[in-house]
Parts: structure tokens; sequence; C-alpha cells
């Protein structure tokens, strides 16, 4: 089985098993997918039809579901809003680098990320939400470490 028709038999799997999974778990098995055509397109070269068709059908799918994490149907005064997800965490296994999205923005250079939730109970001050998200951008050629967070509840003690 040469490069190309294993990539296709994975497309095929994916498909196959596509409606049982998590959008999540779909967008990393694709972009896993996506980094096995680039490696593929250094063998066959960056103009192989058959990997551009490749490349194109993935990152179709990829944008879907991306779209579709990004963003929740939200009512106001009955009528729908589209709004981007607040946070939005995945971890692939205990050894990964988190894919975190703060309003629909990826968040890259990632230093920290934490995240704490509990519910509420009968006693004062139970329940809450904390998330801190650290990370370095570019400014003018620097590096700035900046960061995202909120304390609500009982984390606000």
């Amino acid at each position: 089985m040469n490069f190309i028709d294993k990539l296709k038999a994975d497309i095929n799997f994916y498909e196959k098993h596509e409606n049982s999974l998590l959008d999540e778990v779909k967008l990393q098995k694709l972009r896993d997918i996506s980094n096995r055509i680039r490696g593929v397109s250094y063998v066959t070269g960056p103009n192989d039809e058959r990997v551009i068709a490749l490349r194109e059908y993935v990152a179709r799918k990829e944008k879907d579901i991306v779209d579709r994490i990004d963003s929740v149907t939200v009512y106001a005064d009955g009528e729908p809003l589209e709004e981007p997800l607040l946070l939005s965490i995945i971890l692939r296994d205990e050894s990964s680098v988190p894919t975190v999205y703060y309003k629909g923005v990826e968040i890259t250079e990632k230093v920290r990320v934490s995240f704490d939730w509990s519910t509420r109970e009968d006693t004062p001050n139970s329940g809450g939400i904390r998330y801190n998200i650290e990370h370095y951008e570019k400014e003018n050629e620097e590096l700035i470490r900046k960061g995202v967070g909120l304390a609500r509840g009982k984390y606000t003690i």
C-alpha cells in the first residue's frame, strides 16, 4: 500500500466513524491526517494532484468542525444569536499540550493553562469557576507575556 492509498484508507476509516466521535476528537483526527498529508507531499512533491485533493478535502472538514465548535446558539429576547464559545480546552492525551480557544480565537505560545469548577451547594461561598491561561504574544518583535482569566464564586475569596 503506497502513501496515498494509506491516507485514503485513514480518511475512509474516519468517515465511517465520524458520527460517533465528539467534534474535538474529529478535529484532532483530521489534524493528524493533515500532518501526514504534509509528510507525504515531501515525498510526492507539493503539486501532486492527489495530495492537493486530499489536503483540500481535509481542510474543508476541519473548517466545518471548527466553525461548529466555535459557535453556539444563544437566545436573547427569543431571537437566536451566534456567539463564539467563551473557553474551549482540548486535551488529546495526558502528555499533550492543550489546544485552547478563548472567545473563538486559538491561543498559541501557551505557558500555563488552569481551570477549576465546582458545583454550588447549600453552604455559603460554595461553587464557582476559575481559569487562567498564560501565553506569549509577539509585539514589535518582542515576546510579551499575557494572560486571560476569571474567578467567580468560592475562588474569589
